[in-house]
């Protein structure tokens, strides 16, 4: 959608670094330089390590999200099972996705995870991981708990201090803004950003 509106997309292309000035702003990659009226920086995890604002740490999180294969899917097909998200009382927060495919459903803790980099991040999924998320899950959706794994994968959060968006520019340019702390929600808020 984005292309045919006129919009240039680039892969693969490592940012090193922008300058920004009164009449623009030139962004520097690995292989090429370009020149733009305004740069909105949208990095996701990358985004600690391309801005230095000392009153804005942007740690980057793991995040790991497992699928199970319940015998029975039905409890956790929709309507039946919508969305959730739930606070044991020693604070930790976990969700669940109904099943998308029929014979899976996905779960999640929403925060607690190790602070890595974008280049760091241990992307496989290890036994202690899906330990933890079981024990979380018990109490309140057991069935889930006990099923078998039936996939994998982590991702990258990225939070600013108080768990809220990060949007603006530094004050030391007009031209360049930053967007990030969306911690994979970003698809969501994006109409309204």
């Amino acid at each position: 959608m984005c292309a045919s509106l006129g919009a240039e997309l680039h892969f693969g292309e490592k940012v090193v670094g922008w300058d920004a000035s009164d009449s623009g702003v030139v962004v520097r990659t690995e292989s090429h330089r370009y020149e733009v009226h305004r740069l909105v920086l949208t990095a996701g995890g990358w985004s600690g390590g391309l801005w230095q604002l000392p009153d804005l740490p942007l740690p980057a999180e793991r995040q790991v999200m497992l699928w199970f294969a319940p015998a029975d899917i039905g409890p956790f097909t929709p309507p039946l099972c919508p969305s959730y998200r739930f606070e044991r009382t020693d604070g930790t927060q976990y969700y669940g996705v109904p099943t998308r495919d029929g014979r899976t459903a996905k779960a999640a803790r929403q925060y607690g995870g190790e602070f890595t980099t974008a280049e760091g991040i241990r992307r496989g999924v290890t036994e202690a991981d899906v330990a933890g998320l079981r024990a979380g899950l018990a109490e309140t959706v057991p069935e889930l708990s006990r099923a078998p794994l039936a996939s994998g994968a982590t991702r990258l959060y990225t939070n600013t201090p108080d768990l809220n968006f990060a949007i603006g520019a530094p004050p030391s340019s007009a031209r360049d803004s930053l967007a990030a702390g969306f911690s994979g929600h970003w698809f969501k808020f994006s109409p309204v950003v």
